[in-house]
This record gives structure tokens, sequence and C-alpha cells, in this order.
């Protein structure tokens, strides 16, 4: 911060300058401190949000099933074949209540991520889940067209939890043979349609997961990767809502972000950008 001042003799004429300069390094650094701490906040009160609707909608859904299911037994014990349907009743709540509090707990560990960065090959990463999925890829005669993938500095479990869910909706939300591309690219920030604001590198590599599945209205884009949305009923398609919210957070913790494209009944591509240092 530089200020200048004019000086003056006693007849009122300019004799020189005087200049008096601050560095505000300090300050400057402590007010981008200040911005960092208060978007993280933001970010962890949204959570909070979230969190917050779990416990009073998600987790209580099948709690009271368990209740109530759990009364009807209480009052028709004489009854054997109708106990033994409401005590499968209650033990399907029950699993669906643990899946959930698995998913939650799955997300919050993201939260404190600290692990350190090592070369990680995604081929090997997609091939373990390859393998992971066997049964699955044979059951509904799915193909899986990869080409070659890089090799870039991430957390290989995260990555893994990563490609897991994006292949595992592709291969879930079909109602066909599954058909899955994975193909990977460099791209300058110009070539990225609706890069994320926060986001400043020149360069990315792109990896996307293009499927030929049921696909989803691009207006629900942003609400695909909040955590508990569904686009679809759970009686049509199994699974608890929180995978593509992981797959955000995985993104964040790696400096990346991650976006959709997707039209109804002509499939999806997810795209995931991670930045070139």
């Amino acid at each position: 911060s530089i200020v200048l001042t004019a000086l003056h003799n006693d007849d009122g004429k300019i004799i020189g300058f005087s200049k008096v300069t601050r560095d505000l390094t300090e300050r400057k650094l402590a007010e981008d401190r200040m911005k960092e701490y208060l978007l993280e906040l933001e970010k962890r009160n949204s959570e909070l949000e979230q969190f917050a609707y779990i416990a009073s909608h998600d987790l209580q859904e099948p709690l009271r099933k368990i209740q109530t299911y759990s009364d009807i037994i209480e009052k028709n014990l004489d009854d054997l074949p109708h106990v033994k349907k409401y005590f499968e009743k209650i033990n399907i709540s029950a699993s669906r209540m643990a899946e959930l509090i698995r998913s939650v707990l799955n997300y919050s560990s993201l939260n404190s991520f600290s692990d350190e960065m090592v070369d990680t090959d995604l081929n090997e990463i997609l091939n373990n889940i390859k393998t992971d999925f066997e049964l699955i890829i044979q059951e509904k005669d799915a193909s899986i067209i990869c080409h070659q993938l890089p090799i870039i500095k991430a957390n290989p479990f995260q990555m893994n939890q990563l490609f897991l869910n994006l292949v595992s909706n592709a291969l879930k939300f079909s109602t066909n043979k599954p058909v899955i591309h994975i193909a990977s690219r460099i791209c300058s920030l110009n070539e990225i349609k609706h890069p994320e604001s926060s986001n400043s590198a020149e360069q990315y590599i792109e990896i996307s997961i293009k499927d030929n599945g049921i696909g989803f209205d691009q207006q629900y884009e942003k609400i695909i990767f909040t955590m508990f949305q569904r686009l679809h009923a759970k009686h049509e398609f199994a699974g608890t809502g929180i995978g593509l919210a992981i797959c955000l957070k995985i993104m964040e913790n790696h400096n990346g972000f991650i976006r959709a494209e997707g039209e109804e009944s002509k499939g999806a591509t997810f795209y995931l950008y991670f930045p070139l240092s």
C-alpha cells in the first residue's frame, strides 16, 4: 500500500513528494485464509444439514417399520406364518438401516482425508474392479471397453472407491446389456463445459465413463451428487443414493471435480477432471 503526498513551500508551490509504503502481505494472507475457512465452514454446514435430514428421515423410516412390525408380531404371537412374515420384514428393514449407517460412515471418513498421494495406475484400479464385478458382468452380459488410462498422483483406496461407484452405477442403472466406455485425454480449462469456478489449473486429465443405461434428465445434474438423493424408487433400483456424493467428495480431495451429462433412456457420461501440476 503506497500513499503519495505533495509537499509545498510557504508560497504553496510543490517542492516534492513524500511516499509511505506499507507491506500488506501478512494481512492479505490472513484475509485469504479467512475466506478459505469461511468456504470450508459453509461446506461443513451444508453437510451437517444433510446429516440432519438423514437422521430425521432416511434412518427414521426403517426404524419406524421395525417398531410397527414388532407391534404386529406382539399382537399375533400364536399365528406362526404371520410372525415369520413380519420377522422377515424386520430383517429387511434392519439391513437397510445398517446399509445407510455404513454409507454415512464411509462418507464421513472422507472428511478426514490426510493420506499421501502416490503414483496410482488407473488401469490396475479398473482391472481390480472388473474382477470384483465379474459375476454381475457375466449375468448382465456387460461389456467394459477401456482405452489406456494414465498413472496419476492419487490415493489408491479412494480411486478404487471412485471407479467402483461409477462402474457399479453403469451396471445397475441399465435395462439392456450394459456397454461401458472409459477413455481419457488431456484438455485445457477452456475445453471443459461448465468448469468449476474454484479450479484454476491450466490443464486437466479428463476421464470419461459413458454408459448406455437409463440416463437422467440434465436438469438433475447437481441433485444426483447430493447425499441420499435418488431419481428412481428403491423398488426399481437398489442402493442408498450416496455413491455419487462419495465420488464428488473424492474428487474434491484430489483438487479436481466431476460433472455429468445424461438424457433419459439414452445413457449418461460422467467426467472426472484431475488437475495437471
